[in-house]
């Protein structure tokens, strides 16, 4: 018995390695192949993830890593732009019958923007398992894994929950060797991994049939413990080989980190740059080197000239009275260089002095008691006269208290008495200002510019009143150019911000949107830099890149009425949209729906109107994306899911229309199309009881309603009509054609509805007066003359059926009435018009459409023999005869037939045969004309007389 199986084995091996050699595919290679499909998903997916929801990264960064990993030269995890994901941003999505499939951009850019970010990794993956080795058309591996979204949702309230996911990966091979990809990403439930085998490939085995002996069978069981300890040493050089990835990434991180110690910044940029190559969709090398740029920054300066800033910006502080912080900056600038700073001991002492006289007073300011702190300058100056600094205090508690002329002249004082008291100069200009004394404002800004030039505030302050003074764009711009070509000023972003707007309305825009870049350079988060910038950009008519920077500005955070703002661009768009559209424009019309749409993204509205353009367009498809992307953004967007459902009832979509159109009743019952809508589809189903509930369910709304809905109702009682038709109930089919055409009286297809449930009742008469009407309305339609005709028949109205089977044969180009010719045909045969009788017969008879007429080569032999073709009438009857010699009719035509061939002596012979039956009427036989010939024949006569 073992040799038996043994035979039998060595051609299977054979035959396996011939298969194994269609898959080339070792045992060794399938472990690689699932550790790179569960890497790619455990790490690459995850990080990738985790980066597209990481809040430290910008905007553009975001879309070019989002573009890079489908469709990118580097850092490629997905096979192409076209891969499906199923949707589960939304927290309602969870299972594969209940979510949506979207592209893979699409996703990730839902991701970006949907979904809260944070600073720290938020989603988590645990692989569950990994399948075998598949092949399909491409070889590929499914990793199972659970998916975890820590945060919120930013439009719903509801929690994520732990998902089930898999992942199918493609596996290609190359130069390289074998490149993982991402070709789908679903749900699927717990049980689908039980005995997940589907497409398993067969792999290649180190055995071939010349090493099998008599204990093969041994050796096949042992196989499987060999490539359980193949498996084992594969896996453990691929863990092998991981670590030492993991180790070299660790050690670029380490030596980074390193270089930043020592303050060698191109060092540990090229390092984090090295890790992150090995690591592309790791956030932290990322971060590290935007925390070198940032260190880099703030200690390219030596210690000497660390020092000399802070000596500098303490003397600047104290000019402006800002004692607190030249006192910081002098403590600073000692931690620097304590022996240097003793060169200032005494400038410090007298400083903090001051700081202690003042501090007070501030104080006082601070909180708002002016007259207490003016009786406290008024008891100084009387002991100090000459004291600069408690004039400039009094005149600013004399400015809040609205006593103009006594706080300038105390600023005026202030500067008298200590010319480096700029902060007087700044108080009295910018009371100037609120006094309208444009030029006076100037005097002392200019003259506060002599003393200090790296104060950016001031450069602001007079642009404005260049503007204010004389409305000169260019002297206010000029002016702000005069501050940032100063080399050593701390330019804030607000003097390029301010200049931008300037160049705006210059209507130098691409200048302008240069200077909101470099806000956008100094400040990231400036929510109100990216908003001009992006309002720029619609002024260049660049709508993706304002799209771009509004959504920027929305992340960072700007104030209520920009939002205001961007909102009313897009709406702009929208309605310019929607004028084009009314206009039958629709290229435009879409053009500037999807502007509104890049503007402000998140506007069910713009949506819902996108997917009625496609919809006009019977762009069914692209409308449902669509109406998915409305339903998305407001659930209870009732007109979406019954568009939804009517674009997916015109796909025939019957099914899937039905949920969408039973939704959307069940947020407005009252919603008439979307019953009847909902009726049509059952009705497409073939569910009539469905469809008639909801058309009845329709009837009761147009009743209830105060409007004139008679077209409607009579289109909804037709239906209803037809409905009950195919239950058979023709009494209330009746019953409502009747109601439709009372509503509509020139409503044909009714009448024809009507007139089929008379014909299926058995009412012809009835039935003929319908469809009479509706062929009176309406001649076309091939299949109301044929039903009419066909009743016609029915009612032995010969002559009408054969004109009204003539109408219906010409008008059926489609020749979906093949009976009509044999209709015709014996319509025509019944009233003895053989001749044109014949060619149906003949039609009927060469196409074998005679298939079940039992009677159909007794009519064909009547009518050759009506038209003297006799052997033709002859062969038509034996085909019958032979199946049934009793039958007296058929010898009575054979005898007929022989007698007009001149035949006698052989038709008297048949006539006995048909006598001998008594089915032929001696009546009818005497009063046939085509035996004239015969009748007075003795032995004829003596035939007819005898039986």
């Amino acid at each position: 018995m073992l040799l038996k199986f043994t035979c039998y084995l060595l051609p299977a091996v054979f035959f396996c390695q011939f298969l194994f050699a269609q898959n080339e595919i070792t045992v060794k290679e399938s472990y690689e192949l699932q550790f790179k499909a569960r890497k790619i998903v455990e790490t690459e997916l995850k990080d990738l993830f985790n980066i597209v929801s990481n809040a430290d990264f910008e905007t553009k960064a975001i879309l070019d890593i989002i573009h890079n990993s489908h469709s990118g030269t580097f850092n490629k995890i997905f096979d192409n732009s076209s891969v499906i994901i199923e949707d589960d941003i939304n927290p309602g999505y969870r299972t594969p019958s209940n979510t949506r499939d979207v592209p893979v951009d699409r996703y990730l850019t839902d991701l970006d923007l949907l979904y809260t970010k944070t600073n720290t990794p938020s989603i988590v993956f645990t692989i569950l398992k990994v399948s075998n080795i598949k092949k399909y058309k491409e070889t590929y591996v499914k990793v199972y894994f659970t998916s975890f979204f820590r945060n919120q949702h930013k439009r719903i309230d509801t929690a994520y929950n732990v998902n089930n996911r898999v992942a199918e990966v493609f596996m290609k091979k190359d130069g390289k060797g074998w490149m993982a990809s991402i070709a789908r990403i679903g749900f699927f439930n717990p049980t689908d991994t039980t005995d997940d085998f589907t497409n398993d490939v067969t792999l290649l085995r180190n055995v071939n049939a010349n090493t099998l002996s008599q204990d093969s069978i041994s050796a096949m069981r042992e196989m499987k413990s060999i490539e359980e300890q193949l498996r084992a040493e594969e896996n453990k050089k691929l863990i092998e080989t991981q670590q030492k990835e993991n180790e070299a990434f660790n050690n670029l991180m380490q030596e980074g980190e390193k270089a930043f110690d020592i303050s060698d910044y191109t060092t540990a940029v090229q390092k984090y740059k090295d890790a992150q190559a090995l690591r592309p969709y790791d956030p932290m090398p990322n971060a590290k080197i935007k925390m070198v740029a940032k260190a880099k920054s703030t200690s390219e300066l030596s210690k000497k000239d660390l020092f000399n800033d802070l000596i500098l910006k303490a003397k600047t502080s104290v000019r402006r009275r800002e004692y607190k912080e030249a006192l910081d900056a002098y403590g600073n600038a000692r931690e620097i260089d304590p022996v240097e700073i003793a060169l200032y001991d005494k400038e410090i002492l007298d400083l903090s002095n001051k700081y202690r006289q003042i501090d007070k007073l501030q104080e006082l300011y601070k909180i708002g008691k002016f007259k207490d702190a003016i009786s406290e300058y008024n008891s100084l100056i009387k002991k100090n006269k000459n004291y600069s600094d408690y004039y400039l205090g009094r005149g600013k508690c004399y400015d809040r208290l609205g006593e103009n002329s006594k706080a300038l002249k105390d600023f005026n004082t202030a500067y008298e008495l200590d010319n480096n008291n700029i902060d007087a100069l700044a108080q009295s200009a910018d009371l100037y200002r609120r006094m309208n004394k444009y030029p006076e404002a100037i005097r002392d800004y200019n003259s506060y510019l002599i003393l200090d030039k790296e104060n950016p505030k001031i450069y602001l302050e007079l642009s404005n009143l260049r503007m204010l003074n004389n409305n000169s764009l260019t002297e206010a711009i000029d002016v702000l150019d005069i501050g940032l070509k100063i080399k050593s000023l701390q330019v804030l972003p607000d003097l390029y911000l301010r200049k931008g707007l300037l160049l705006v309305d210059k209507k130098d825009y691409k200048n302008a949107v240069t200077n909101f870049t470099s806000v956008i350079k100094i400040d990231s988060n400036h929510g109100f830099g990216y908003f001009s910038r992006g309002r720029t950009h619609l002024l260049l008519k660049q709508v993706q890149n304002a799209a771009y920077d509004f959504q920027s500005a929305r992340d960072k955070g700007v104030d209520s009425q920009y939002i205001k703002q961007m909102s009313a661009y897009a709406e702009s768009f929208y309605e310019r949209a929607a004028m084009k559209f009314n206009n039958n424009q629709q290229d435009s019309a879409m053009t500037l729906i999807n502007y509104a749409i890049s503007v402000y993204p998140m506007t069910d509205k713009y949506h819902y109107n996108k997917g009625e353009y496609f919809f006009a367009g019977a762009k069914y498809p692209e409308a449902i994306k669509s109406y998915d992307r409305t339903i998305e953004l407001n659930g209870n967007y009732t007109d979406a899911f019954y568009k939804r459902g009517l674009s997916w009832y015109h796909l025939s979509e019957f099914n899937t229309a039905v949920k969408d159109l039973t939704e959307a009743i069940r947020q407005n019952p009252q919603y008439l199309v979307a019953v009847k809508r909902l009726g049509d589809s059952y009705f497409y189903l073939n569910n009539y009881a469905s469809a008639s509930a909801n058309y009845e369910a329709a009837i009761k709304l147009i009743n209830s309603s105060k409007a004139n809905n008679n077209e409607l109702a009579g289109e909804v009682y037709n239906l209803l009509g037809k409905a009950y038709y195919h239950q058979n109930n023709y009494e209330k089919s009746i019953s409502s054609l009747r109601s439709a055409i009372g509503k509509d009286k020139m409503m044909a297809e009714a009448f024809y509805n009507r007139g089929l449930s008379y014909y299926k009742s058995g009412n012809l008469e009835s039935a003929i007066e319908d469809f009479k009407q509706a062929v009176s309305l309406n001649a076309k339609p091939a299949i109301w003359n044929y039903y009419l005709a066909k009743a016609s028949h029915d009612k032995k109205n010969f002559g009408d059926a054969s004109n009204y089977f003539n109408s219906a044969l010409t008008l059926d180009t489609a020749k979906k009435f093949a009976d009509a010719y044999y209709l015709r045909g014996k319509s025509n045969y019944e009233l003895k018009n053989w001749q044109a009788a014949l060619p149906d017969y003949q039609l009927v008879s060469a196409q074998r459409l005679d298939s079940g007429l039992s009677s159909f080569n007794y009519e064909m032999a009547t009518v050759y023999l009506n038209q003297a073709k006799y052997d033709s009438a002859i062969a038509y009857y034996n085909r019958d005869y032979v199946k049934d010699s009793s039958n007296g009719f058929l010898s009575y035509g054979i005898a007929s037939a022989m007698l007009l061939k001149g035949k006698v002596d052989e038709s008297l012979v048949w006539f006995e045969k048909c006598f001998k039956t008594k089915q032929k009427r001696e009546k009818d036989i005497k009063n046939d004309p085509l035996i004239a010939s015969i009748q007075d024949d003795k032995r004829f006569k003596a035939l007819l007389k005898k039986y």
